[in-house]
């Protein structure tokens, strides 16, 4: 979801880059240089490297400020960030370890069972208040912040994505807004 949150940018922004897969796992020295925590993603552009998915779509923002992905006013700007942390902290850690991990990586990539009933716990009791605090901040317009699409909504929509392939959906019911 974080490498997804930086490519939205890029392509928002129109911003050519080369792709390099890789998984975060036991990784080189040298792409250490790029992200010393050994995550992913990592941005080289020319000689700025940068690591952190926040880190990198701010710096994007700064050298292509148009279309903005950020507000000009402080409120909404201190908005879009905390909604991008939202998704980035919150709905991360729910989606990714608890559902995703589960249903997607550790049977493809680990050859490990799913967990079914822990899955399913997850969905039942720790998602609803995250969805009922994003349904609750949703207003009549079609973005997050200030009736546009900001950085805010490409970091819940990035976690969304990764839900949804641990097939997984948003309960138009009961969450029509966020859905």
């Amino acid at each position: 979801p974080f490498v997804r949150k930086v490519r939205v940018v890029l392509a928002e922004k129109g911003i050519p880059y080369d792709r390099e897969d890789l998984i975060p796992v036991n990784v080189s020295p040298e792409f250490r240089k790029l992200s010393p925590l050994g995550k992913i993603p990592a941005y080289r552009d020319g000689d700025v490297t940068l690591a952190d998915s926040s880190v990198i779509c701010a710096y994007l923002e700064k050298t292509h400020p148009v279309p903005a992905l950020y507000p000009a006013a402080p409120y909404e700007y201190a908005r879009a960030l905390w909604f991008e942390e939202y998704g980035d902290s919150g709905l991360a850690g729910v989606v990714g370890p608890k559902i995703f991990f589960r249903r997607v990586v550790a049977p493809r990539f680990f050859n490990q069972p799913t967990d079914e009933a822990a899955v399913q716990k997850s969905i039942d009791e720790e998602l609803p208040p995250l969805f009922d605090y994003l349904e609750s901040q949703l207003g009549d317009a079609p973005a997050l912040v200030g009736g546009r699409f900001s950085i805010g909504d490409v970091g819940i929509v990035s976690q969304l994505v990764n839900l949804k392939h641990a097939g997984v959906s948003v309960d138009a019911k009961r969450w029509p807004k966020l859905a």
